[in-house]
């Protein structure tokens, strides 16, 4: 009887030692599932922070372009508009003086 009951207790805590050795397990595995899954998805973050980077680098090089260009067209059309300014002045300054030489020849004034 007491041999038997020994062996009861003897088996009793071989399989709590058991369960406890497969808890153990079940749980090292998924601590490390975990881990892996983890990891995984920090390579995704990784992975569209530096595809969100590029993007925002190239909206940015874009944009500076755009404004560059923007700048250069605003410089020629002022450089443009000066130039036509230039030309509107000059005329108007020759004109009185056509004018007057016109009105002297009709005049008799001078002659040419």
């Amino acid at each position: 009887a007491i041999g038997a009951a020994e062996a009861r207790v003897r088996r009793r805590a071989l399989e709590t030692e058991a369960l406890v050795d497969v808890r153990r397990h079940a749980e090292t595995h998924s601590t490390e599932r975990t881990r892996i899954e983890e990891d995984a998805r920090t390579r995704r973050v990784e992975s569209f922070a530096k595809v969100a980077e590029v993007l925002v680098t190239e909206r940015a090089r874009t944009q500076r372009e755009r404004d560059a260009q923007h700048a250069q067209a605003v410089r020629e059309a002022l450089a443009m508009w000066g130039q036509l300014e230039m030309q509107k002045a000059k005329v108007v300054s020759t004109t009185p003086h056509f004018f007057q030489l016109m009105l002297a020849s009709l005049v008799g004034a001078v002659s040419v």
